[in-house]
């Protein structure tokens, strides 16, 4: 009898444990393909630049547009966090930019922990 006892006490315990492993999985999945939150202002006006989410389906964030001036392009966001295992990429629309300037407007000093950007 107290074999069963353990037995039956020892699978209990194994698919509860089984079980948390499973939500807690399926949590960190969820925060893995979270979305980066890159927001222009409109400081640029027509010039602002455009976030492309998911770009060729990865986790990255292309931006293009800007505003050129000679071999300067500028862009201008209200807030710029590049979420953990996510990228973003500065597309250049002409060989002749050598620069691209970025400024961040807005008011949160959180700027999470960047992992990947190209120019």
């Amino acid at each position: 009898m107290t074999i069963k006892y353990r037995l039956n006490r020892c699978l209990q315990f194994g698919l509860a444990g089984f079980l948390i492993c499973l939500s807690f999985s399926i949590f960190t999945s969820k925060t893995q393909t979270q979305q980066s939150n890159i927001l222009p202002d409109n400081t640029l006006s027509t010039e602002s630049s455009q976030v492309i989410g998911n770009y060729q389906g990865q986790a990255v964030e292309a931006i293009t547009n800007g505003a050129i001036r000679q071999i300067n392009l500028f862009h201008s966001y209200g807030e710029f966090n590049v979420s953990e295992g996510c990228g973003a990429y500065f597309v250049s629309p002409s060989a002749d930019i050598q620069n691209i300037l970025v400024r961040v407007t807005g008011s949160n000093p959180n700027f999470g922990e960047t992992r990947h950007i190209m120019w």
